[in-house]
């Protein structure tokens, strides 16, 4: 929080895209929310598989959740609006999009038409090759992509839950997942992934007409510095 502070004050929003806590004790999300009073930018808070919807809501009132409930937004800017998805499926660690919640999406979208649109949510709508983790992603997520592509204003998403940082795209739409700030999978393809304790790690999205950037920095790390004019160690 310090760190983004310090340094992206001027951010339109930080997002949390899930596993805001280890088992979604009430307690847990008072601890957070003393936590993220410290934060200078707006936030908006997903849900992950860890957490528990109706104590996320009862502790952030501030957050927007939809007319059913679930944890789902929008935030427009004036480049595009961001459509945040709530995957939680209680009680279960794959992800699922129910019909009113891809109805939420589906009427959003259709709002949106004309503007570049951004989804963010907490499970993968696309299989990774990773052994482990890809029977745990979004259920059916034949049925988000149809919404997405039918719209045609979809230029990006953004997910968690693997704990890795991956690119690519699908069904044509490019993608992104940041690792987090907790722990990272171990990349093995033919194999069970293992848990590493690697840095912690946050990602800042620049958003500026057709162009989006995606930056990972690992923002605990020091290593030593070397100025570009002179050759000499600055630190």
């Amino acid at each position: 929080i310090d760190h983004i502070n310090a340094r992206h004050g001027d951010a339109a929003l930080c997002v949390f895209t899930g596993d805001l806590t280890e088992s979604g004790e009430a307690q847990s999300y008072a601890d957070l929310q003393s936590a993220l009073a410290r934060l200078s930018v707006p936030y908006r808070l997903l849900p992950g598989n860890h957490d528990r919807r109706a104590n996320l809501v009862a502790a952030f009132a501030g957050n927007p959740t939809d007319e059913n409930g679930f944890v789902q937004s929008v935030f427009d800017t004036q480049e595009a609006s961001l459509l945040f998805l709530d995957s939680l499926a209680e009680g279960r660690v794959t992800g699922e999009l129910c019909d009113r919640r891809l109805a939420w999406l589906d009427a959003r979208l259709g709002e949106a038409a004309g503007r570049r649109a951004y989804i963010f949510l907490h499970h993968p709508p696309i299989e990774l090759g990773l052994e482990l983790l890809d029977p745990l992603g979004l259920e059916q997520p034949h049925r988000l992509l149809e919404v997405l592509t039918r719209h045609g204003n979809v230029r990006y998403i953004f997910f968690g839950h693997v704990h890795r940082d991956i690119a690519g795209t699908v069904a044509g739409i490019p993608f992104a997942a940041q690792r987090g700030l907790h722990a990272r999978f171990v990349l093995d393809l033919v194999g069970d992934e293992v848990v590493e304790q690697a840095p912690p790690a946050y990602s800042i999205i620049h958003i500026d007409g057709q162009r989006v950037v995606v930056h990972s920095h690992d923002f605990l790390e020091t290593w030593p510095l070397w100025s570009p004019a002179t050759g000499e160690r600055v630190r």
